[in-house]
């Protein structure tokens, strides 16, 4: 899961006080662009006082004898809070806890991991 101030997930900038976040989580392991079809990627976020609860679901349907490339695609779910005043907050998703400050700034590329 990464945080980054508008949708584009490689720019960074200032996460500012009255504007949502823009919350993208990546699907673990690789996907084959020769047979990984009908792949739905979505997340919800869910604000309770200072908790951001991050939920994701990821689907993708595989032949299954068939013989597939070996590249590695990965999908990801982008999801958007409500506008948030200035504070701390707590994003958790599933074992994930992440402490967030409002307002802070993230570097450019924060989704490294995709």
């Amino acid at each position: 899961m990464c945080i980054t101030p508008t949708a584009d997930r490689t720019k960074g900038g200032t996460i500012s006080a009255n504007q949502p976040l823009n919350i993208h989580v990546g699907r673990p392991g690789c996907l084959s662009g020769s047979c990984s079809r009908d792949i739905i990627a979505t997340c919800t976020v869910h604000r309770t006082g200072n908790t951001l609860q991050v939920n994701s679901f990821f689907s993708v349907s595989e032949p299954v004898a068939a013989v597939c490339t070996s590249d590695c695609g990965k999908p990801i779910a982008d999801c958007m809070s409500d506008p948030l005043p200035e504070g701390q907050y707590t994003l958790i998703m599933g074992g994930l806890i992440v402490p967030l400050t409002i307002p802070s700034s993230v570097p450019d590329r924060p989704c490294l991991f995709f």
